[in-house]
């Protein structure tokens, strides 16, 4: 039902004129700068300690039908900020808040951005087969397990539609191949952020992906002879 769900939204926006496809894919920049072009400061202090998952999860369960929290045992608990009427390039800047993709979501991909000098930097902390919680406004929660992790250079650092170097092969990827491989196929999970070099905190992009845990049916019990 919900991959029929996001096939009519895809429709509907196209027959308006909106219909957004990976030809015109942007890849959000979560570098050092904020979304209205001014230089961000940079907190003085660090991020509070972690919640305990139950305090979390009731402080962001609201009744709305959207994702509102990712939960990592040990790592970390982010809010989710909804990008609205932001725009596709917009990505908050406050501690312990990842910004949901809208344009992942018209393909049933939960994107999550966050600036590398924020909560992004805790993205890094995450590795093949993390387990992650993702918790709705209507209280449910699904978990997802990493299983990708890929970095690449930006060769127009500051620019959402830069070609990008794939760092583990060399091969130079456009905006759109690289929107299509974290952001269309099967439903998951992709955490996004900036990789800062050589004091360049635009250099490259890191994307996380998770897909849903699957859980093992447990044996069916066979009465003894």
């Amino acid at each position: 039902m919900k991959k029929v769900i996001v096939v009519l939204v895809s429709l509907v926006l196209m027959v308006f004129g909106m219909g957004f496809s990976s030809a015109n894919a942007i890849i959000p920049i979560t570098g050092q700068q904020s979304s209205d072009g001014t230089t961000a400061t940079v907190p003085a202090q660090l991020p509070p300690a972690i919640e305990t998952y139950e305090a979390f999860y009731a402080r962001v369960v609201d009744g709305t039908p959207v994702v509102r929290g990712v939960y990592v045992d040990n790592l970390f608990a982010l809010e989710i900020v909804q990008q609205s009427f932001g725009g596709p390039g917009y990505v908050d800047v406050n501690w312990g808040t990842a910004t949901q993709f809208e344009y992942a979501s018209y393909f049933d991909v939960i994107g999550l951005l966050a600036h590398n000098y924020l909560s992004g930097a805790e993205f890094f902390k995450l590795t093949l087969g993390t387990q992650i919680k993702v918790i709705y406004g209507t209280g449910h929660v699904q978990t997802y397990v990493v299983d990708e992790v890929q970095h690449y250079q930006a060769l127009s650092p500051q620019d959402t539609r830069s070609p990008l170097v794939d760092l583990y092969t060399g091969a130079v990827l456009d905006a759109s191949s690289v929107f299509q491989r974290h952001y269309m196929g099967t439903h998951k999970v992709t955490f996004q952020t900036c990789i800062e070099h050589a004091g360049d905190p635009y250099w490259g992009r890191a994307f996380i992906s998770a897909s849903p845990l699957v859980e093992t049916a447990p044996a069916p019990h066979v009465a003894s002879q």
